[in-house]
């Protein structure tokens, strides 16, 4: 299968290894559990937290002053980017 081929060139993991890691890293975090369908499709759905404006702003803030991000462009139209650290 290709997919047994993608594990062999190890540009995959092994099939549903990667569903178990994240509900234990979610709920290490305490963020709420993914919503896994599989019907003629897989999908999964992740639920957001309510965050305040002025969480949002100050956690940006830190990322900047700690280079992991920056502005391109204008306030209104411009875009964030993560930089390579």
């Amino acid at each position: 299968m290709i997919s047994d081929a993608f594990h062999r060139l190890n540009l995959v993991e092994r099939a549903g290894t990667g569903i178990k890691r994240m509900r234990v890293a979610m709920s290490k975090k305490n963020l709420p559990e993914p919503i896994i369908q599989a019907d003629s499709f897989f999908s999964i759905k992740l639920q957001r937290q309510a965050v305040s404006t002025n969480v949002l702003e100050r956690s940006i803030r830190v990322l900047q002053e700690r280079g992991v991000v920056k502005r391109i462009g204008p306030d209104k139209g411009g875009s964030w980017e993560v930089t390579s650290q």
